[in-house]
């Protein structure tokens, strides 16, 4: 995979990871994408406006479509 350069393909890489099965925390997601905290949290809330995502605990993971925590 190349390193993402724009919002979109972070975006995207992180979505795939998720869907996937992976448990990221934001630190994890921020130095994965190389950006900030800060950065990496406001785009996984933005994620998860529109995903089935959450954070449970530290950990970002994908939910069931019901919202629920598999």
């Amino acid at each position: 995979m190349n390193d993402p350069e724009v919002p979109t393909e972070r975006t995207a890489v992180i979505v795939w990871l998720l869907a996937d099965g992976a448990r990221l925390r934001t630190i994890d997601i921020a130095r994965l994408l190389g950006i900030n905290w800060r950065g990496a949290y406001r785009m996984m809330e933005r994620i998860s406006r529109v995903t089935p995502v959450a954070q449970v605990g530290k950990h970002w993971q994908k939910c069931g479509k019901d919202g629920h925590i598999p």
